[in-house]
């Protein structure tokens, strides 16, 4: 993660900071830079560690590997919310690259991919299937 970070998450009284934290897990390291930094905890997989940015929780190894298993967008991939984002994405899939709002709904995308300071804002309940990069 660079020069990104991650805070408390939409509830129905809006943004709080201090709030619910967010935590951030891997199965492998985690990789700070930039001015990165996590309002939350930050467990790397087992055996693995974190380095570089601020981190406000934990840091301590996860002591079992995340397994999940994969999503299935369903019929999302050709019907879905994309056109209401704002900006709003072409087609049945795009990508997140900018400033975002995504009112409730179900998006497809390809990527996700947000610079240092841009910000992906949910002003509903939302489910996202990115199938390619999350960065």
């Amino acid at each position: 993660m660079n020069g990104n970070s991650s805070d408390s998450y939409w509830s129905p009284s809006g943004y709080i900071p201090g709030g619910m934290k967010g935590a951030i897990a891997s199965n492998g390291n985690i990789t700070l830079s930039g001015a990165a930094s996590i309002e939350g905890d930050a467990r790397p997989g087992i055996g693995k560690s974190v380095s570089g940015g601020t981190v406000s929780g934990s840091t301590a190894p996860l002591t079992v590997a995340l397994s999940y298993a994969n999503g299935d967008a369903g019929n999302y991939a050709t019907t879905n919310d994309n056109a209401l984002s704002s900006p709003a994405f072409s087609g049945g899939a795009g990508d997140i690259t900018t400033n975002t709002t995504l009112p409730a709904g179900n998006y497809y995308v390809h990527d996700i991919n947000l610079s240092s300071g841009e910000t992906l804002t949910c002003t509903g309940k939302v489910t996202i299937y990115c199938y390619h990069n999350l960065q």
